[in-house]
C-alpha cells in the first residue's frame, strides 16, 4: 500500500489510471441502469461531462497534482458526479445513500488505507441493513443494489488515499517550511563564520549577498555593497578583470578558477554557477581567498627546490629514485653520466629488478637490506655502465613508505669508487706482496720495538728468522733482541740501537744464538722505520756460516792452488827432462838392436822413465784441481780400478758385483774425474749400508733416441752412450732428499762425516762428459744412480804403455816438418826421430824464431810441432802470428801440461792435435802420421 501512496503521489500518470478506472465505472452503472444511456438523458449528459472533465485533467501540469487543493477540487468534482450518476441511474431515494457515502468518507478522511477498510466494510453493512428495512428482502435480488456495495467501496478507499496524501503533503509542506526557517538560519551562521571572503553575485556581477569575511574586507557597510558592482569594489576597476572567473563560468557554464596579485597579496577566485530550471545562469558564488602567505611559501619552496635541484644538477654524486619494481622515476645528471647514458629518458627506459648484475649486484639483497632498517650506508656493490662495463658504487639509500607501511619507493645517492676500488685492491695486493715478501724472503727480516720499556722487543719476525734461530715464528715474536744475540755481543747491542735512532743505517757482522744453544755468524743491515706514529727498528739478517766455510775453503783452495802451480812447473821440467831420457834411450835401443845385454839396460831404463812419468801426471791431475782432460777412457776399466779400491776398503757384509755389456767401452773424457766420481757413488752407497747389502756396477751400451731424451728431460743430444749404473740395497732417500741431491755442501750425514761436495762433483763431471744422471731411490728399498755417457767414435783408449818399451812400427813418412822447443835436448831427440823416419827437419829454440823462420819458408813447411811453454814468444801467440801469415797452418801442440787451458784453446782456433811430454817415437810418429793424413784429407 505504501508503495501504492508513492506512486500516485508523484507520478501523475498513476493518478490519472486511478479516476479512469472510476470514469469507466461510472459510465458502465450508467448504461447498466434501467434508463441506460439515452440521447440527453441525465445519465447521457453527465457521463459525457465527466468523461471531457477528464480528458481535460490529463493536460493539467504534473505540479499541480502535487498541491494539496488541487486533489481536493478532484475529490468534490468526483462526488458530485458519481452522486448524480448513481442518483438518476437508480432513482433512489439520496438520502440512503449521502449518510452512506459521508459515513465512509468521514470515516476515511485522515486515516490511512489499512484504517479505511474496516470503516468501510462496517458502513457497507449498516447500509444493506437499511435498505432491507426499507424496501425489504426483495432489494437484495437486484443487481443494483450489489453494484452500489463494491462502488462505494470504491469510492471510499479512493477518497481515503487522497485524504491521506493530502494530509501527509501538508505535513511535509509544514516540516519543509520550518526545515528551511533553520537552514536558513544556519547558512547565515556558517555563511558569516566562514574565514574566507564568500558572496553571491548576478550574471550583471552585482552583490546580492557577502559575509562578514567580504564585508570586512571591502571596509564598508553590508548595505552599500549590495547591488555594487563587483569589480567596482574589489578590482577598483570599470570592467571586470581578465581572469574574473565569473565570466569564465558564464561562458562555460562550470565551475572558474584564477588567481590575481593587488597591493602585495594573492588571492585565489572560485566561481560556481547558480541556475534556473530552465538551466541558465542566473547568478554565482563566488569565493576569494587570501593566499599570501601559502604563495610565499611555495616560492620559498621553489627557491629551496630550486637549490636543491642545483646541487643535484651539479653535484659529482649520484642521485636517483627507484620503484621496488625497479623502476627508475628520477636520477640527476651525474648518475646519468657515470652509467655512460646520454640522456634520463634514455636511463629511465632500464628496468633494475630485471636486469642481470650477478655475480656483485644482488637487487634483492640491496631490496632486504633497505627494508630492514628503512635505510642503508655505505653499501658497495658493481653497478653496469650502458657500454657493459661495470664500476663500483657505494649507496646511502633509504625506503620511503605509504600509510599503511607499504613501499612506495627507494631513494638514495650513489658515489663512483671504481678508482678507490682500484687504488685499496692495488694497496691490498701491495700489503699482500710485501707480506709474502716479508715471510718468504729468503733472508731473515725482524721488526724490534725502538723505544720506551720495551725497546729492543721483537714485534715481528718472518719465517726465515725464526726457522734461523731454531724457534717457531710465535716463539720468536715473544724474544727480546738480546735473547738471539750471544753473549758477547750484549755490551755492543746499546750502542747500534743508539746510531739508529739517529736516522743511521749501519750494517755489519754479528754472533748470534739458536734456540738450542749453537752460535753462528750473522750478516745484518738495519735502520730505522716509523709506521703508525711509532718507531722500529727493521733489521736484515743473513746466516754467513757458508760464506765462512767458503771463505775458508777459498783460503785452502787458494793454497792447495799455489801448491798445484808449483807441482805443475815441476812436473812440467820434469816431463821435458824424461822426454830427454825417454828419446835417447829409444834412439839407443835402435842402436843396440840384437845386443841382449845391452837391450835389457835400455829397456830398463825405458820402464824406469814410465814410472816417473806415472808420478808426472799425478802431479799434473793434481795441478788442474778438477780441469777436464780429454782421452779415449775405457769405462770397463775405470770401473774396475774403482771396484778394486773399494773391495778392500768395504764393509764385508757388503757384497759387489759387476756386469760390465758395453761393446765397445769408450768414451773421451777425463779418467781421473770418471774414477773420482764413481769413487764417490761407490762411497755413497756404501754409507747408506751400514748393515750389509748389495753393492752393484755395471755398464751397458744403448741408444738414446730424440722420444726418450724428452720424455726424461735430459739436455743431451740423440745417439749411443754408455749407461754406467751404480745400485745399492741401501735405506734409499726421501724426495726431498732427493730434490737438493746435487747441490753442493748438501748433505744427510752427521756433522764431520760429509762435505756435501761429492755428489755435486759426480754431477759436474757427468756435465763436462756430455752426459747426464737420473736417480731413483725409495725410503728402505735403496739407490739406483745412472750415468749416461756419450760413446767415443775414435782410436780405442789403452795403446800407449810407458811401461812397455816399443819397437818403431811401420811409421816412415815424407815432409817438412819444423820443431820448436826451447828445450834443446827435446828438440834434438824428436830430429832424430824424424829423420829416421824419413821427414826433413827444422828445429827453433822459441816461438819468435819460429815465426821468423816461417815466414820466410811457409811454402816448404808441412807442419809445426810447438811447444806451449817458451821464452820471447809463447805458443799460443806464435800459433796467432804463423795463422796470420798462412790461415792454413799445421800445428800440433807439444806440452808437458795436460791438454788443457792454453793449449785447448789453440785446438778450438784450428791446431791438428796435442802430444804430451814424455812420450815415445812411436806415438810421435804415429801423431805426425794422423795430422798430415787429416791435413791431406781436409
Amino acid at each position: 500500500m505504501m508503495q501504492f501512496k508513492g506512486l500516485a503521489l508523484n507520478h501523475k500518470s498513476t493518478v490519472l489510471i486511478l479516476r479512469w478506472l472510476v470514469v469507466l465505472l461510472v459510465i458502465f452503472m450508467a448504461a447498466y441502469s434501467p434508463k441506460g444511456l439515452e440521447f440527453n438523458s441525465p445519465n447521457y449528459l453527465l457521463s459525457l461531462i465527466y468523461l471531457v472533465l477528464n480528458l481535460a485533467i490529463s493536460f493539467i501540469p504534473q505540479r499541480y497534482f502535487e498541491k494539496g487543493w488541487f486533489v481536493y477540487v478532484l475529490f468534490v468534482l468526483d462526488i458530485i458526479f458519481v452522486s448524480a450518476v448513481v442518483y438518476f441511474a437508480e432513482g433512489i431515494n439520496t438520502d440512503f445513500y449521502l449518510i452512506y457515502f459521508l459515513s465512509i468518507f468521514m470515516s476515511s478522511v485522515g486515516q490511512s488505507l489499512g484504517g479505511a477498510f474496516p470503516v468501510a466494510i462496517v458502513t457497507s453493512l449498516l447500509y444493506g441493513w437499511l435498505v432491507y428495512k426499507k424496501y425489504g428482502a426483495d432489494m437484495f435480488g437486484e443487481p443494483s443494489f450489489w453494484l452500489r456495495i463494491p462502488f462505494f467501496f470504491l469510492i471510499a478507499i479512493f477518497s481515503s488515499f487522497w485524504s491521506v496524501q493530502v494530509a501527509a503533503e501538508r505535513k511535509k509542506k509544514e516540516q519543509a517550511e520550518e526545515a528551511l526557517k533553520y537552514a536558513a538560519l544556519n547558512w547565515n551562521t556558517t555563511f558569516d563564520a566562514i574565514s574566507d571572503i564568500v558572496c553571491v553575485i548576478s550574471s550583471g556581477h552585482e552583490f546580492l549577498s557577502i559575509n562578514n569575511a567580504g564585508v570586512k574586507a571591502l571596509g564598508l557597510p553590508r548595505e552599500q555593497i549590495i547591488g555594487r558592482k563587483c569589480y567596482e569594489l574589489v578590482h577598483r576597476t570599470t570592467e571586470p578583470i581578465i581572469a574574473c572567473p565569473c565570466i569564465m563560468t558564464l561562458e562555460s557554464g562550470v565551475e572558474g578558477f584564477s588567481e590575481y596579485e593587488q597591493d602585495d597579496r594573492y588571492y585565489s577566485l572560485h566561481a560556481w554557477p547558480i541556475k534556473d530550471p530552465d538551466g541558465r545562469t542566473v547568478s554565482f558564488v563566488h569565493i576569494i581567498k587570501d593566499i599570501t602567505d601559502r604563495k610565499r611559501a611555495e616560492e620559498a619552496l621553489w627557491e629551496s627546490e630550486e637549490r636543491l635541484r642545483s646541487f643535484a644538477d651539479n653535484t659529482f654524486i649520484g642521485i636517483y629514485r627507484t620503484t621496488p619494481g625497479g623502476r627508475i622515476l628520477m636520477s640527476n645528471p651525474a648518475l646519468v653520466s657515470m652509467l655512460g647514458y646520454a640522456s634520463f629518458e634514455d636511463l629511465a627506459r632500464r628496468n633494475l629488478e630485471q636486469e642481470d648484475y650477478a655475480p656483485s649486484y644482488e637487487r634483492a639483497v640491496f631490496k632486504r637490506l633497505v627494508e630492514q632498517g628503512d635505510q642503508l650506508i655505505g653499501y658497495e656493490s658493481l653497478w653496469k655502465r650502458n657500454d657493459g662495463s661495470a664500476i663500483w658504487m657505494r649507496e646511502n639509500a633509504r625506503c620511503i613508505r605509504g600509510p599503511d607501511r607499504e613501499v612506495l619507493f627507494y631513494e638514495g645517492t650513489v658515489e663512483d669508487i671504481t678508482e678507490h676500488k682500484r687504488a685499496e685492491d692495488a694497496l691490498k695486493e701491495s700489503e699482500e706482496r710485501y707480506r709474502a715478501l716479508f715471510q718468504k724472503a729468503g733472508d731473515a727480516i725482524i721488526i724490534m720495538e725502538a723505544e720506551g720499556p720495551n725497546a729492543g722487543k721483537i714485534a715481528a719476525a718472518n719465517q726465515a728468522a725464526a726457522a734461523m734461530h731454531g724457534y717457531k715464528v710465535e716463539e720468536i715474536s715473544r724474544l727480546h733482541i738480546s735473547d738471539l744475540d750471544s753473549p758477547s755481543e750484549h755490551h755492543k747491542t746499546a750502542q747500534r740501537m743508539e746510531r739508529i735512532l739517529k736516522g743511521e743505517w749501519i750494517k755489519g757482522e754479528i754472533i748470534h744464538r739458536r734456540k738450542d744453544g749453537t752460535e753462528f755468524p750473522v750478516e745484518y743491515n738495519a735502520g730505522l722505520l716509523e709506521y703508525g706514529g711509532r718507531k722500529y727498528i727493521l733489521a736484515f739478517d743473513r746466516d754467513i756460516s757458508d760464506r765462512k766455510l767458503m771463505e775458508q775453503e777459498l783460503l785452502q783452495a787458494q793454497k792447495m792452488d799455489a801448491i798445484g802451480h808449483l807441482a805443475g812447473g815441476v812436473a812440467h821440467d820434469f816431463n821435458n827432462m824424461l822426454a830427454g831420457i825417454v828419446g835417447n834411450a829409444e834412439l839407443l835401443q835402435l842402436k843396440v838392436y840384437g845386443q841382449k845385454e845391452l837391450e835389457s839396460y835400455v829397456d830398463n831404463i825405458i820402464k824406469a822413465s814410465g814410472h816417473a812419468a806415472t808420478l808426472t801426471k799425478q802431479l799434473l791431475a793434481f795441478a788442474r784441481k778438477g780441469q777436464y782432460q780429454k782421452a779415449p777412457v775405457n769405462v770397463h776399466k775405470i770401473i774396475a780400478e774403482t771396484l778394486g779400491i773399494l773391495s778392500s776398503t768395504i764393509d764385508r757384509r757388503i757384497s759387489i758385483e759387476q756386469h760390465l755389456r758395453a761393446n765397445p767401452a769408450v768414451i773421451l773424457g777425463d779418467p781421473g774425474q770418471l774414477e773420482n766420481a764413481l769413487m764417490n757413488l761407490g762411497i755413497n752407497a756404501r754409507d747408506a749400508m751400514p748393515e750389509g747389502g748389495k753393492l752393484i756396477f755395471s755398464a751397458d751400451l744403448i741408444n738414446l733416441d730424440e722420444e726418450y731424451i724428452r720424455r726424461h728431460n735430459y739436455k743431451i743430444e740423440p745417439g749411443p752412450y754408455i749407461q754406467i749404473s751404480v745400485d745399492d740395497t741401501g735405506s734409499g732417500m726421501s724426495g726431498e732428499v732427493k730434490r737438493h741431491l746435487f747441490e753442493p755442501f748438501f748433505t744427510t750425514k752427521e756433522k764431520g762425516l760429509g762435505t756435501g761436495l761429492g755428489l755435486a762433483g759426480v754431477y759436474g763431471c757427468v756435465k763436462n762428459h756430455g752426459g747426464s744422471i737420473e736417480v731413483y731411490s725409495e725410503l728402505g728399498r735403496g739407490t739406483s744412480v745412472k750415468l749416461y755417457l756419450p760413446l767415443y767414435g775414435g782410436l780405442p783408449a789403452g795403446q800407449q804403455d810407458f811401461g812397455q818399451p816399443q819397437a818403431l812400427p811401420d811409421l816412415a813418412g815424407t815432409g817438412s816438418i819444423l820443431i820448436v822447443d826451447d828445450e834443446e835436448m827435446i828438440r834434438s831427440i824428436a830430429a832424430q826421430i824424424l829423420k829416421i823416419a824419413g821427414y826433413q827437419v827444422q828445429t827453433c829454440a822459441d816461438g819468435q824464431e819460429a815465426v821468423e823462420l816461417y815466414s820466410r819458408q811457409h811454402q816448404n813447411i808441412d807442419l809445426v810441432i810447438m811447444d806451449m811453454v817458451m821464452p820471447r814468444l809463447d805458443g799460443r801467440e806464435a800459433f796467432a802470428q804463423m795463422r796470420k801469415i798462412n790461415p792454413k797452418v799445421k800445428v800440433l801442440l807439444s806440452s808437458g801440461f795436460s791438454e788443457d787451458g792454453d793449449a785447448q784453446a789453440i785446438l778450438q782456433d784450428g791446431a791438428l792435435g796435442f802430444i804430451q811430454k814424455p812420450y815415445h817415437s812411436a806415438e810421435l810418429l804415429l801423431r805426425v802420421q794422423q795430422a798430415l793424413q787429416r791435413t791431406t784429407n781436409n
